[in-house]
């Protein structure tokens, strides 16, 4: 703070003595000439000596009024100085430089629990811990002035308590005799420490309990493991008596069907009615258990673990009618009337033909036995959306709404008041809807009681492609009341259709999962977070959902097993391990039975940034997510139909590039942005750096464009394209087919 007026000092007091001291002399010097002089004279010198008084005496009140202000506005300063020293919340203590306590604020003295005045003249060390007081005398001793020193002290209260406190020590200016003061900030860190303590001992006893259930955990999954074991040891015990039992009831039931044939062609001589009688009833009972023990097994299967479907489109309309073959003889018999509604021939499903039409067979099955004499059972199908929708609707005693989903539990039957047992286990419905579901779809019902049932057989659609004849395989015709049908088909989903494929069927293998090191692994997991880093920035949203789908993660090498299994439900796409190369034509047949060709082997950790050849990071990591989307996976087996049916070196190189530059190196706007999504960007980081850099052409997807661009394999691609959609994608492959003539 500054004050209104300079304190007066040495030179201000010498000139007012000087002053004084001539004006005493001027006195002297006029009596003296007075004597002699004119009394005008002594006179005017007189006033002169009188003016210089005046003006000093002027001077000294005014410096004496400096002094007075300056002692004010001190006083003003010391009390705000006590103010704040006394109110200030940490204890304060000013010492001289042997320790003895000059002054010492409020909060000092409620930590001793000692009177503020108390303190004064005492020495600090008497409150000091005796360990201690010679590093405190020394530091005392040794710090310069103005600077700062801190330390860990503990204060000892004359009751016996010991506090730790935090002392900052600062140095203050040396006095006008040369001794120097002290200030100390003590800050009391008991609440502290105990709180430093309780966090100690609680992350001690966190880390404790950490371990306890890790080591629980282990425990549990070690039992996890083997309950898992002994199940599975289980299940194939199971498996192999229910394999056992099919063949000791089986074989002796077809055994009892052959001598009742013989015995009805009256091989061993006639038969009376009577006879003739008992044995249609032998027979109904033998066809009866034999249908049992098949849904028992068919139950077993499914109880078993997942189902194994051979999915391929299938035409709709023959698959019906092939179901219909086995139970219309029954229709008639029972004298029901059956109506089938015919559809589109050439409309095809993507599904398991066999498990369709054992699904459609106890549909129809079921409402011939439920429909009474005289009653009429219809079956029709149509497309609704993306679904297949096939009804098969009876005129039996119908279901109590709130029993309807009763008959979908397995062992369950239902029998109106009065009405006599039908027969069968109650699995049929269960085991249906099961396999309708495995495939995607799945079964409903509506009933209305005294009028009738209706069951809907609901399976997803995908979009058909009808083979030239030169990629068609021939299949038997289906014969229905005399009919004859010889059906569209696509290449059989089997292992044995896929090794006719190749030459060399050595050339599918199995994936030795257990035969990766830890460095294999490790490779993985850099190449996995190092593009998936990127890609969730810049890759296609359902590159990122179907990694998550199939199972992708960073620890360890994909096990194809695993990835198949998640793969089989959304698309029925499969990740086939193979140990080379396989020709271009045999490739595209795999793609075409939505078989993709997989390497197993992976990249040494020298190769991290560039492999000449493909492995197992760039076709699981870069191509199987996207066939794990619906719209994409049909694209690709499209494109595998249409590019195996290419005849001429031509049109092969045309459909090369379209394969180049979609499934390998393809980008697609999304929400305005360009994404990548081929598998070449997806595994590549400096191919997917170029593809959205500056130095590549990209161009609107077109497929007269991509026909015409050719492409090399060993340098950054200059132009790319870019797509709007997979649905952009699958219409220029039918395009492409038209063209080169594998679609008609």
């Amino acid at each position: 703070m500054e004050l209104s007026g300079s304190i007066p000092n040495s030179s201000d007091l010498d000139r007012f003595s000087v002053a004084l001291q001539v004006s005493r002399e001027q006195v002297g010097a006029l009596y003296e000439r007075g004597v002699g002089s004119t009394d005008s004279e002594h006179h005017a010198q007189l006033l002169a000596a009188i003016e210089d008084l005046s003006i000093a005496e002027e001077e000294l009140r005014a410096q004496q009024e400096a002094i007075i202000e300056a002692q004010r506005e001190l006083e003003i300063e010391r009390r705000r100085y006590r103010i704040l020293f006394e109110g200030a919340p940490d204890p304060y203590v000013v010492t001289d430089e042997h320790g003895t306590i000059q002054e010492a604020n409020d909060a000092l003295a409620g930590l001793l629990g000692v009177p503020a005045e108390r303190l004064v003249r005492k020495s600090l060390d008497s409150f000091i811990d005796t360990l201690a007081r010679q590093g405190l005398d020394a530091c005392l001793r040794e710090s310069p002035t103005g600077e700062t020193a801190y330390s860990t002290l503990e204060v000892k209260a004359p009751d016996g308590r010991v506090i730790p406190v935090e002392a900052t020590l600062s140095v203050l200016d040396s006095a006008f005799d040369g001794k120097r003061s002290f200030c100390w900030q003590l800050r009391d860190v008991s609440e502290r420490q105990e709180t430093e303590a309780s966090m100690r001992a609680l992350n001690r006893s966190l880390n404790a309990r950490v371990a306890q259930r890790t080591r629980e955990l282990e425990l549990a999954l070690e039992g996890e493991q083997s309950a898992r074991k002994d199940a599975e040891a289980a299940n194939r015990i199971k498996t192999e008596l229910f394999a056992r039992l099919s063949h000791e009831f089986r074989t002796p039931l077809h055994a009892v069907s052959g001598y009742l044939e013989i015995l009805q062609q009256n091989i061993h001589g006639a038969l009376t009615k009577e006879q003739r009688r008992d044995l249609d009833r032998i027979h109904q009972a033998q066809e009866h258990l034999m249908a049992l023990v098949n849904m028992i097994l068919d139950f077993a299967k499914l109880e078993a673990g997942p189902i194994e479907l051979s999915m391929a489109e299938i035409p709709v309309e023959e698959t019906l009618l092939g179901a219909e073959a086995l139970v219309f003889p029954q229709f008639a018999k029972k004298k029901v009337a059956y109506t089938h509604h015919a559809g589109d021939p050439c409309v095809t499903v993507f599904a398991d033909r066999e498990k369709v039409q054992q699904i459609l067979v106890n549909l129809l099955a079921n409402a011939m036995k439920f429909t009474p004499a005289g009653g009429s059972v219809d079956l029709d199908w149509r497309l609704e959306e993306d679904s297949l929708l096939v009804r098969v609707r009876d005129t039996g005693p119908g279901i109590p709404a709130e029993k309807i989903e009763q008959i979908f539990e397995p062992f369950v039957q239902l029998h109106s008041a009065g009405s006599l047992p039908t027969g069968g286990t109650g699995l049929g419905l269960p085991i249906s809807r099961d396999l309708a579901r495995a495939m995607g779809g799945d079964i409903s019902a509506t009933s209305t009681v005294g009028v009738g049932s209706t069951f809907t057989f609901a399976l997803p659609l995908r979009k058909h492609i009808l083979l030239a004849p030169s990629f068609q395989r021939p299949g038997p015709p289906v014969n229905f009341e005399g009919a004859s049908r010889t059906p569209e088909l696509t290449l059989e989903q089997s292992t044995a259709a896929l090794y006719d494929l190749v030459d060399d069927p050595s050339v599918f293998i199995k994936q030795d999962w257990k035969s990766y090191t830890p460095d294999d692994h490790e490779v993985w997991g850099l190449l996995y977070e190092r593009r998936m880093n990127q890609l969730r920035k810049n890759g296609s949203k359902i590159f990122l959902k179907g990694a998550d789908t199939i199972g992708l993660k960073k620890e360890t090498v994909p096990d194809l097993a695993e990835v198949n299994r998640r793969l089989a439900p959304p698309t029925g796409w499969e990740a086939v391990p193979v140990s080379g190369f396989i020709p271009a034509k045999s490739f595209f047949q795999c793609l075409s039975l939505r078989k993709f060709p997989t390497t197993v082997t992976i990249r040494k950790r020298t190769q991290l940034d560039y492999l000449p050849e493909p492995d197992i990071f760039h076709d699981v990591f870069g191509h199987v997510p996207l066939h794990a989307d619906p719209v994409f996976a049909d694209f690709l087996q499209h494109y595998g139909q249409v590019a195996a049916a290419a005849d001429n070196e031509e049109d092969t190189t045309r459909m090369a590039r379209l394969f180049w530059f979609t499934v390998e190196f393809g980008l697609i706007r999304e929400d305005g942005q360009i994404k990548v999504y081929g598998s070449g960007l997806i595994s590549s980081h400096g191919d997917a750096a170029n593809a959205l850099g500056p130095k590549c052409d990209r161009r609107p997807f077109s497929l007269e464009a991509v026909f015409n661009q050719p492409f090399e394999i060993d340098h950054f691609q200059d132009v790319l394209f870019v797509t709007e959609s997979f649905d952009q994608l699958y219409e220029a492959v039918e395009e492409a087919g038209r063209r080169i003539g594998a679609i008609r």
